[in-house]
């Protein structure tokens, strides 16, 4: 029997990160929460919501009540073994010390993607978004200070799983110390989840799935430069946010 596991998906926006989650719900068996760090960094830390989040009164704010969440013991309640959840780094880089112990109760994976194509996608969905919320430096800030907790996490290129969703879903699975899943790497569309409803605008080609998406044929320069054309900063945020990503890129192994 499998013992109990606390599974942490670290993302940045626009990483493909809603897919991933999918799969671990489709799963059945892992009780799943969507983002509750957003609900310390937005309403807590910053004290007012980003667009097109309209937050559930019911969910914990604080940050040591959503760490309790996501490591409570679940004791065979209801069908669920296991705990995944998918988070932002940059919500809690600043508070990783307080997070410790849900740290190392955790298995964390990290999910990168090109900067290029995650910065001119964000764009499209808000404007105005902070170069923070760009994420890649605060990953890499998180990466790092796991690794001198002596935590080993898993980072994975969003280009892998669209390439074979099959073998990196394995290859996670694996690391996570679970049973591979197959038939959860398909699901029904419009199959919104009740957590979802907090943040569906952000999240409509996921609703819209059935599985994983094809591989992005797009030109990450050109999909750049067009973005880039109503948000010139975008530029800036590039230069700053590539290093993180060619640095967590380098932990990738084989």
């Amino acid at each position: 029997m499998v013992s109990q596991k606390n599974i942490a998906l670290w993302s940045h926006p626009r990483s493909v990160s809603t897919s991933v989650e999918r799969y671990f719900r489709e799963r059945g068996d892992c009780w799943c929460h969507h983002e509750p760090f957003m609900y310390f960094y937005y309403l807590e830390k910053h004290g007012e919501p980003y667009p097109g989040f309209e937050p559930d009164d019911n969910r914990p704010r604080q940050l040591l009540d959503i760490a309790k969440m996501v490591t409570t013991k679940l004791n065979g309640k209801n069908r669920y073994k296991h705990i995944f959840f998918k988070d932002m780094s940059y919500y809690i880089s600043d508070q990783l010390s307080q997070l410790r112990e849900m740290m190392k109760a955790t298995v964390s994976v990290f999910l990168i993607r090109n900067p290029k194509m995650s910065l001119a996608s964000y764009s499209k969905l808000d404007r105005n978004f902070t170069i923070e919320e760009g994420g890649l430096e605060a990953q890499w800030k998180h990466y790092q200070t796991l690794i001198s907790w002596g935590i080993k996490p898993l980072v994975i290129d969003a280009n892998t799983i669209s390439f074979s969703p099959e073998n990196t879903m394995r290859k996670i699975c694996s690391y996570v110390g679970i049973p591979f899943n197959k038939r959860a790497l398909s699901w029904d569309s419009n199959a919104l989840p009740d957590d979802w409803q907090q943040a569906k605008a952000w999240h409509q080609s996921s609703i819209n799935s059935t599985g994983f998406g094809a591989p992005d044929a797009r030109n990450p320069d050109e999909v750049f430069k067009t973005a880039a054309k109503t948000k010139p900063e975008l530029y800036d945020y590039l230069t700053y946010h590539q290093p993180f990503y060619d640095m967590l890129k380098a932990e990738i192994k084989s």
